[in-house]
């Protein structure tokens, strides 16, 4: 019954991912996760197991270190991060072997371990490690389980009494062994002397060989023969074995795999190994439902040393081989042979090459990062007294084309760019400004999950530096460059300068594309990298984001559509301050310290902090939303009768009233007016008629931003009586912003036409004027207030950035508004909840509201 389910459950799957892969592209599928490192280890072992019961795949890993010391770790997954797990406290071993499974019955994952136990008193030891539930294990050495080396251990229920067993394989230091320990019911293990072939540099496999519902026990290995040999155990259901005759040829340096690849509900085999000449092998067995094993022919390349996986590593519902170790020719060699309809095999060589080859190894297929695909790690010598452990993330399921987010805030997005030398493919998001934003730093495995998600930190860049490596934390300190300034780096530098640009300016600069463009006075612009329009934000960027989203303290941050986690900052020293608890991110705007960063601290966010340039803070990067649409062109055909004044929120656009002297079609696009979805605003237009005629006055604005003013519902009219263009007569129509208005800079045209009974009812937005002017403007939608919360004895400033007016919206009654220049002078103290920046230089503002309550409040406004 369970076969039959299982053969239905991958036809289901066969036909969802076909479905679903239908939008995939093609090319390599795995790509090497470098901003995470792990101790390297060879002649070892690694398992899986969720340890902590966090939804998440941990892992374990074991073995020899470079000179030959033992090392055994516990890797906690954090959302996609790893963190080394110390409480685990497991011993370091080497030559090891691991097998996890629930041995207790407490439906914690457990595990076992066995090897060569390194430092004072070295010795061969077998050791079972209970899981406690909150990262803690206790130890037990006392089993009576033997030690042994080179060899393989499992766990399963062996007996059929419902409780699980250990069967160790190695060697023993004076013989070589395979065994089987029942589980007692008080938890102690007794040898069931179950007389299997003991073997080293060796693989086992419990399965259930001939569906009898029982586990056997495939044995590889070099034996007491002193030959490689291959033996079936087949279990009477009591733990008593008898060995089934069998074809398989003997091999070591060896490992098993057992699938049902076939749908026949029947487990088939993967073994790869060298026999004794050597000469090594793949190969598929097929089972026939009675445990015998029939060779599949298939030209593979042969492995040992290493470790061989059945795997559908492309998501296609058909199983796929995986093989790393060594080759015949004794090099390092990883092959993956993707299962094609008809039940062959093809070497994929492109989806091999980004892994790297080692023997004395092993490869693990897990879902590290939860999203529907299988991820590989690997641990194994390189060479050259070299061991590496590493992670490769599988990116079949998320390689869609990305796309810009949508046009709302909060819509998301991907990008994917090239960093630390790999393509990588980040999280963006559509920011209440209107602009596109990375919901994730630079460096970083994932968006955040939590303010202080570990995933999410990602690295720390020193000011006007980019993707070189300095960034990682874990880059080394050292003294600075000469010249110490952007120009000293040549292509770039590992080294953390402790004394990063010094001497600098306020003219100093952040924005060169490319390391070979950066100067004495101009850093690379790390965010360059991730395409057209992309760059830092500046001071003012940060500081509208923060308005819009209301960003006060780490939670906020976090709470916001950027996601902005607690990731702290490296000290100009090299060390570290307030990881988990404090955000810092750079902005490309200089600063008499250095240069400033949005700060969010406990209480506080500024984005107009300031700090030096050797100290190191995270990077987000945004860009303006690209307008792509091109409006159609127009004019007028006899007399330009001119347009005299446009105003509309922020535009209050003045022009001369003397005909025939202005373009019949001026570009104003330059003028912003900035509006807020679901308020109502009203146009007033003025101009000459040039006599006693009526004109008609056409307003037009592209509400969704499609290039495209649609008669229906973007379209406004009202009508200018005779005029000079400078007396007091105006034409005057209310406009109330759609709540479904696209956010961002869109296009507003005004037509002022003479009436004409023959164009009734047959203009629009792309006919000429009769007689009269167009002018086009540009109006920045913004996110409707009332998705913005703010608390008591806070308040609202809109538009922020401004052209001029800006608005004031608390909950509390005002006492008095005060507005302030950067040097802290008194401009203008009001009641009055609008302010009129207008005549005012470009900068940056304070703005003080004193409310009735006796408390104050503070912003800075922006004035473009």
């Amino acid at each position: 019954m369970v076969f039959r389910n299982s053969q239905i459950m991958k036809k289901i799957y066969l036909v969802v991912t076909t479905i679903f892969t239908c939008s995939l592209l093609q090319g390599q599928i795995f790509q090497e996760v470098t901003n995470q490192t792990f101790q390297g280890v060879f002649y070892g072992d690694a398992a899986i197991g969720d340890f902590d019961s966090n939804g998440r795949t941990d892992f374990i890993i074991s073995g020899a270190r470079p000179g030959y010391t033992g090392y055994s770790g516990l890797y906690k997954n954090n959302n996609g991060a790893f963190t080394e797990n110390l409480n685990a406290a497991i011993s370091q071993i080497m030559y090891s072997s691991i097998a996890v499974g629930d041995l207790n019955g407490d439906n914690k994952p457990d595990f076992i371990i066995t090897g060569t136990k390194t430092g004072e008193n070295a010795s061969v030891v077998f050791e079972i490690y209970y899981n406690n539930g909150d990262g803690t294990f206790t130890k037990n050495t006392t089993s009576g389980i033997p030690g042994v080396n080179f060899g393989s251990v499992a766990i399963a229920d062996l007996t059929n009494d419902g409780v699980a067993d250990i069967v160790v394989n190695g060697n023993l230091g004076t013989e070589y062994i395979t065994k089987v320990f029942q589980q007692n019911s008080d938890g102690t293990f007794s040898d069931l002397n179950a007389g299997l072939m003991g073997t080293y540099f060796s693989a086992i496999k419990v399965f259930d060989a001939n569906a009898d519902g029982y586990p056997d026990i495939l044995v590889t290995g070099f034996s007491t023969n002193y030959i490689p040999e291959t033996k079936l155990y087949t279990n009477s259901g009591s733990g008593s074995f008898t060995e089934k005759p069998i074809t398989i040829p003997g091999i070591y340096f060896s490992s098993i795999d057992a699938l049902d690849i076939n749908n026949d509900g029947h487990l088939d085999l993967l073994i790869s190994g060298t026999d004794y000449t050597p000469t090594p092998s793949l190969t598929i067995y097929t089972n026939d439902g009675f445990g015998n094993f029939i060779l599949q022919e298939n030209n593979f390349t042969g492995t040992y040393n290493g470790n061989s996986k059945f795997v559908d590593y492309n998501n296609d519902g058909l199983i796929d081989i995986f093989s790393i170790g060594s080759n015949a020719a004794g090099t390092n060699t990883v092959v993956l042979y993707k299962q094609n309809l008809d039940g062959s095999y093809t070497l994929d060589t492109e989806n091999s090459a980004p892994i790297v080859g080692v023997n004395m190894s092993k490869g693990l297929w897990l879902d590290f990062d939860n999203d529907g695909d299988l991820d590989l790690l690997t641990i194994g010598f390189e060479g050259g007294n070299v061991a590496q452990t590493r992670l490769y993330k599988n990116k079949t399921i998320n390689q869609e084309t990305c796309g810009e987010p949508g046009n709302n805030t909060g819509d998301l997005g991907c990008v994917t760019f090239t960093y630390e030398g790999t393509s990588v493919t980040y999280t963006t998001v559509r920011g209440s400004d209107g602009n596109i934003w990375l919901q994730q730093n630079l460096g970083s495995v994932s968006v955040a999950t939590a303010q202080n998600d570990e995933a999410s930190y990602g690295d720390l860049f020193q000011w006007g530096r980019w993707d070189d490596g300095h960034q990682k934390r874990n880059s080394v300190t050292g003294t600075v460059p000469t010249p110490n300034n952007p120009s000293g780096l040549a292509a770039g530098s590992e080294t953390y300068y402790t004394g990063w640009w010094t001497p600098n300016a306020l003219s100093d600069k952040w924005e060169a594309a490319t390391p070979s463009a950066a100067t004495e006075v101009n850093g690379c612009d790390p965010c360059k990298a991730l395409g057209n329009g992309w760059k830092l934000p500046t001071e003012a960027e940060w500081t509208a984001i923060k308005e819009s989203q209301n960003i006060q303290n780490p939670a906020t941050a976090f709470q916001s559509v950027l996601k902005l986690p607690a990731s702290g900052y490296r000290a100009a020293s090299g060390s570290f301050s307030f990881v988990g608890t404090r955000g810092y991110f750079w902005s490309s705007t200089t600063s008499s310290s250095g240069a400033k960063y949005m700060y969010v601290g406990s209480t506080i966010a500024n984005p107009s902090a300031g700090g030096p340039r050797a100290q190191a803070a995270a990077i987000r990067c945004m860009k303006y939303p690209q307008t792509t649409s091109t409006y159609c062109t127009v004019s007028v055909d006899y007399d330009v009768e001119p347009i005299t004044m446009v105003n509309f929120s922020d535009i209050n656009n003045l022009t001369s009233e003397v005909v025939n002297t202005t373009p019949a079609y001026e570009d104003f696009t330059s003028i912003v007016g900035n509006v807020v979805r679901g308020n109502t605003y009203q146009l007033t237009v003025k101009g000459n008629t040039v006599g006693q005629f009526e004109h008609d006055i056409r307003a037009f604005f592209d509400w969704n931003k499609d290039g495209v003013f649609d008669m229906q519902t973007e379209y406004y009219h009202a009508v200018l009586m005779p005029s000079t263009g400078v007396d007091a007569i105006e034409a005057t129509v209310s406009i109330t912003i759609p709540a479904t208005a696209v956010i961002g800079d869109t296009r507003m045209r005004i037509i002022k036409d003479q009436w004409n009974i023959y164009e009734e009812g047959e203009f629009d937005a792309c006919l000429n004027a009769y007689y009269g002017q167009v002018e086009d403007y540009t109006i920045n939608i913004q996110e409707s207030l009332g998705t913005i919360d703010f608390s008591k004895n806070d308040f609202i400033v809109y538009p922020n950035p401004t052209n001029g007016i800006v608005n004031i919206q608390t909950k509390e009654a005002i006492k008095n508004i005060s507005l302030y220049n950067h040097l802290g002078q008194l401009i203008v103290t009001q009641k009055q909840e609008q302010l009129n920046l207008t005549n005012l230089a470009s900068g940056i503002y304070m703005v003080r509201v004193d409310f009735e309550n006796g408390q104050t409040a503070n912003k800075k406004i922006i004035k473009k």
